[in-house]
């Protein structure tokens, strides 16, 4: 799949329709970056339609704190309901001590959702030695998300935590805009990582690549899964929120000097406000998932197969992308690389320091 902006904008002027607001009683729900925009929007659905927990997975303390007010304002729930917990992408340490306490509280988890991003704030290094943007952006809630399987894969015998587990990773159709070029190399996030750029051209490319990586390792953990299950079935999506205008680009690294920018007269289309971009993540997160994964599955991404008179990636059955709240119909093109996408899933891991002891073996094959 190549970008189409006339495309990409008659789907981001059509205006969306509502969400059928299905019932996630009993269901505990993790968002990153929750306390603000689009995570926010995921959070207080998630408390009003009946999730028993919602965890609010941010490294701003007192801004959780104001979103978990600021909801329960809106929403009657009960304490410890809607909680904010302590979490910083731009260290493993941190997302490695958020995981331990999640296995440590005893909390069964249904839903994960990997919201938090960055962009914008130039090149810059991070403690564990990564580049900034591709740490928080793409390895962090790679680690997170492997660290907390074995919580989304524990069986239950409570009817709420019987079905399907949710892994949700927010992207961006812009995936398909990068030229990755380090795309050819064995370690192509490695070398990713030491990419300088200057310019700000330059950071929107390596941002929409980080969710070019996203992709590929949604598709490869997916893969893994179908093909070795745990315990308890494990699905995983990712969703487009659309041109949003939230905070997102707008901040320095410690989330100060909120700079407004024109999108409109940048992207030359009108953004989504915060509770609409939501819709399209909240699909996959709450709808029933015969109506996420509902298609048939026969070959993996990058073979095509002839459904419903459409010519679709059938890949969607297993890893489904949606934009304006509709499965899309193929992955970008880079992204339908079989072959680069075991190296972005095995670079990916490397770079997260992640040992057969931390996470199972099926997944870290390298």
């Amino acid at each position: 799949m190549s970008f189409d902006w006339d495309k990409s904008r008659r789907r981001q002027e059509a205006p969306l329709p509502s969400l059928d607001l299905p019932d996630l009683a009993g269901k505990v729900v993790v968002v990153t970056g929750g306390n603000t925009g689009i995570g926010y929007e995921i959070a207080k659905y998630a408390a009003a339609n009946g999730a028993a927990k919602v965890i609010i997975a941010c490294r701003n303390a007192p801004k959780g704190k104001a979103a978990i007010a600021s909801i329960m304002h809106e929403i009657s729930r009960g304490p410890n309901e809607v909680e904010s917990w302590p979490l910083d992408l731009a260290s493993f340490a941190s997302v490695r001590a958020f995981a331990q306490r999640y296995k440590d509280s005893g909390i069964p988890l249904d839903v994960l959702v990997n919201n938090a991003a960055m962009h914008s704030v130039g090149k810059q290094t991070s403690e564990d030695g990564l580049d900034l943007l591709i740490q928080v952006d793409h390895i962090s809630p790679l680690l997170l998300t492997l660290l907390l399987l074995p919580v989304l894969e524990r069986p239950s015998s409570d009817a709420a935590h019987t079905g399907p587990a949710r892994i949700v990773w927010v992207t961006s159709e812009g995936a398909a805009l990068p030229p990755f070029p380090e795309a050819s190399l064995p370690q192509p996030v490695t070398a990713l990582c030491a990419r300088n750029f200057l310019t700000r051209e330059a950071e929107h490319e390596m941002y929409f690549t980080a969710k070019l990586l996203n992709i590929a390792c949604c598709i490869e953990l997916a893969r893994l899964l179908s093909e070795t299950p745990g315990q308890r079935e494990v699905k995983v999506a990712a969703a487009h929120p659309g041109l949003v205008a939230s905070e997102l680009g707008k901040k320095d690294i410690e989330g100060e000097n909120f700079k407004p920018v024109d999108l409109k007269g940048r992207y030359g289309m009108k953004p989504r406000t915060p509770a609409d971009g939501a819709k399209s993540i909240l699909v996959p997160i709450a709808y029933p998932s015969h109506k996420v994964w509902g298609r048939t599955r026969t070959r993996w991404s990058g073979e095509k197969a002839r459904e419903e008179g459409e010519v679709v990636d059938v890949g969607m059955a297993v890893m489904p992308v949606f934009e304006s709240m509709e499965v899309m119909q193929e992955y970008p093109t880079k992204a339908q690389d079989g072959e680069l996408r075991k190296r972005v899933w095995a670079d990916s891991v490397q770079l997260a320091s992640l040992e057969y002891i931390e996470v199972d073996k099926r997944l870290v094959r390298l």
